[in-house]
């Protein structure tokens, strides 16, 4: 039996043992009946019932209340809904398209054997070289010419850089679980997990994460009104050139959380998208990365 299970049947046995004990002096408390019996012997079935001899016990209050809730505790350490593996991905062999059908959607990525899948995205800033002496009298004339016109060249030097992006098309329920190492290999930038629904640009979920001396989270829903931003977290401690994990959860009744190395940072809920997912995509909006490792569980 995997020791996790050896451990919480014996901890069902203790507080059973505790609870039948209390009974002595509290003649309201009546003998333990599981409502769902843990009969497949899994994980999830040991702690629903478990959860439900903790609620039985504090109604009649037949243990101790501290003694109750380190038990609550290791309950929740261990409610984890999200049993089905859907794919789990390591790119730091340099591959990445091989065994799963990762596709790029737009820009470029190399996948780098014990760095994962790298990309690098700038700002799409056009330079200007400098002009010579001959053209030094036209580029005044023409400094001048749009300052009366009031014309703005800025647009024609500056534009959006092309984001790196790359996908994989799987079914995944509407719970779930993603868990990503991403390797920020420089001072700032900002990438995106999204769960989207038919294709990359429909409906959906986005996580973005921004690293940096300015860093922070955003959760954000894609609907078909734009994006909706749900919650945020800023000034957080994820500095530039360092490995980040993230770990991003949904549950049945559209609870999210995410942690970022490990930390709680974001707790919030939405309803707004109740079907199934189509799909996972990470992309580099901004900076340079290396996506290291993605896994995404669901539900049964």
């Amino acid at each position: 039996m995997k020791p996790i299970l050896t451990f919480l049947l014996s901890t069902l046995f203790c507080l059973s043992a505790s609870v039948v004990t209390a009974t002595e002096t509290d003649g309201d408390y009546k003998v333990w009946q599981s409502a769902t019996p843990a009969t497949d012997g899994s994980v999830e079935s040991l702690v629903k019932e478990l959860n439900e001899l903790i609620d039985k016990a504090e109604r009649a209050r037949a243990a101790d209340q501290t003694f109750l809730s380190d038990l609550r505790a290791l309950a929740d350490r261990y409610d984890w809904p999200w049993q089905q593996e859907i794919f789990q991905s390591d790119f730091t062999d340099g591959k990445y398209q091989r065994p799963l059908p990762w596709k790029v959607t737009s820009g470029e990525f190399r996948a780098e054997r014990g760095m994962g899948m790298y990309s690098r995205v700038d700002a799409g800033t056009a330079a200007a070289s400098p002009p010579g002496d001959q053209d030094l009298a036209g580029a005044i004339l023409g400094v001048i010419l749009d300052q009366a016109l009031k014309t703005d060249k800025s647009s024609s030097q500056t534009g959006d850089a092309t984001p790196a992006s790359l996908h994989l098309m799987r079914r995944v329920s509407n719970a779930f679980a993603v868990d990503a190492e991403v390797d920020a290999r420089g001072a700032e930038g900002q990438v995106h997990i999204s769960l989207f629904q038919k294709n990359t640009e429909g409906l959906g979920y986005r996580l973005v994460f921004t690293p940096g001396d300015r860093a922070g989270l955003e959760l954000q829903r894609i609907g078909s009104r734009g994006v909706a931003v749900i919650d945020t977290a800023a000034n957080l401690s994820a500095p530039g050139n360092q490995l980040h994990t993230l770990q991003w959860t949904r549950d049945r009744n559209g609870g999210m959380n995410v942690t970022l190395n490990g930390n709680p940072v974001l707790s919030t809920s939405d309803r707004g998208l109740r079907d199934p997912f189509d799909g996972i995509e990470f992309s580099n909006r901004s900076g340079e990365f290396a996506l290291r490792s993605l896994k995404l569980s669901g539900v049964n």
